[in-house]
């Protein structure tokens, strides 16, 4: 048991809006990424898990579909610690609930035209993390052309080594190092729009 019985009853509150299938696509999970997700999919029935070797990510990893549809949302490594809520708050942001960008946010994202993937290399003991990764969450949900994974470094040393990732959180925009650090969600958008305008 990953959750205590405190957490699993206030998620089981929270989860009472999930009023439609959420599913976890995974790609060759280990037992503690199956356990993490066999306990949360407890918590209300519309939660599924669908294996998915095909999925377009790194091993050990789970992208979140609405239904048949793909958010965008990929978690590396299971997103515990600091990026716990990270994912909770991924799922219910599916239905409009918790911290909403701007009209005009919106309108900067949705003019993004070109595909983007995003990884953000993070560390679970990381504090400025999570409103980095919840704020590229919430725009990966407005435009699907946009691809957010979150991959805790400590999971993926090689790759981590091999890239140089000296801090948390790293951003690398289609493979290429853009920044680290906090970051607004302005300066993400300007950052994203940026590479590719």
């Amino acid at each position: 048991m990953l959750l205590d019985e405190n957490i699993k009853g206030q998620l089981k509150e929270y989860f009472k809006n999930i009023t439609r299938p959420i599913v976890f696509h995974t790609k060759n999970t280990n037992d503690k990424m199956n356990e993490f997700l066999n306990e949360i999919i407890t918590l209300n029935e519309n939660l599924k898990i669908e294996k998915d070797d095909n999925l377009d990510c790194r091993d050990n990893s789970f992208e979140i579909f609405d239904g048949n549809t793909a958010t965008g949302i990929v978690f590396s490594g299971i997103p515990g610690g600091h990026e716990f809520n990270s994912f909770i708050l991924a799922i219910l942001s599916i239905f409009g609930l918790g911290e909403k960008l701007t009209q005009s946010q919106i309108d900067l994202v949705k003019d993004i035209h070109d595909k983007i993937n995003i990884d953000v290399f993070i560390s679970l003991s990381c504090t400025f993390c999570p409103d980095v990764v919840q704020s590229l969450n919430r725009i990966a949900l407005v435009n699907k052309n946009i691809r957010v994974n979150t991959i805790d470094g400590n999971e993926y040393i090689d790759e981590v080594r091999e890239k140089r990732v000296m801090a948390s959180p790293s951003l690398y925009i289609n493979n290429k190092f853009v920044t680290s650090g906090a970051q607004s969600t302005d300066k993400l958008i300007d950052i994203i729009r940026g590479r590719h305008d």
